[in-house]
């Protein structure tokens, strides 16, 4: 059966869920994984699973154009740096009016969060996913809207199983998409796909309170 992205992403959302239903499952009973370092590794190991592994050999399957995942170079990092100081001033603002900073934090699961989530998260939708897309014919902007839609849909497993649903989560989802939508353009006038990765690692790194941690 010829892959298709459709099908790819099913499996890819079917498996995540999978992988929440499972650790709510076990974490009750192995205490290791109710601590930072467990539940890092074992979140660590799930996206290298579910997430990297068919993306590898997916390639083999659909060869991708030469640098279609655009690692090879830093073209477009020094605008998305200036574009991610930006990014934090704006939302430190916003936080500092609505008096909700985020608390100072550091331990494995911030650095996770805040430099493997975003690579693993960049590489399979504004790397692997883009570009797949892009060679089938989608236009820049659709496979952008494509790509930043199911980067968002990605986390609702996460949100459900630690928040529950709320009209919020609604809000969250469609924050998370534009987010995306961002990142992508980032990737198509950066030409690279470090310069996404800059600005969500810096998003993240404000969002867990690493920032905070740093400037205290």
């Amino acid at each position: 059966m010829k892959p298709s992205p459709g099908r790819w992403f099913a499996l890819l959302f079917g498996a995540w869920v999978g992988a929440w239903f499972l650790f709510r499952l076990l974490e009750p009973r192995f205490a290791p994984l109710q601590k930072p370092l467990g539940a890092t590794a074992w979140w660590t190991a799930a996206k290298l699973v579910i997430w990297i592994a068919p993306v590898v050999l997916l390639t083999r399957r659909i060869p991708l154009a030469p640098g279609a995942l655009r690692l090879g170079h830093l073209r477009g990092v020094p605008l998305a740096l200036i574009v991610a100081v930006g990014w934090v001033a704006l939302n430190a603002a916003g936080d500092s009016l609505l008096g909700r900073t985020p608390a100072p934090a550091l331990d494995v699961g911030v650095l996770s969060a805040c430099f493997i989530a975003p690579f693993v998260e960049e590489l399979v939708f504004r790397g692997f996913a883009f570009a797949w897309l892009e060679q089938l014919g989608l236009r820049f902007w659709k496979a952008n809207l494509v790509c930043a839609v199911l980067f968002a849909v990605m986390h609702l497993p996460g949100w459900l199983f630690m928040q529950g649903f709320s009209v919020g989560l609604l809000a969250q989802l469609a924050q998370t998409a534009l987010l995306g939508f961002g990142f992508g353009v980032l990737r198509r006038d950066g030409a690279s796909l470090w310069a996404p990765f800059s600005v969500h690692l810096a998003n993240n790194a404000w969002s867990t309170g690493l920032i905070s941690f740093l400037l205290t």
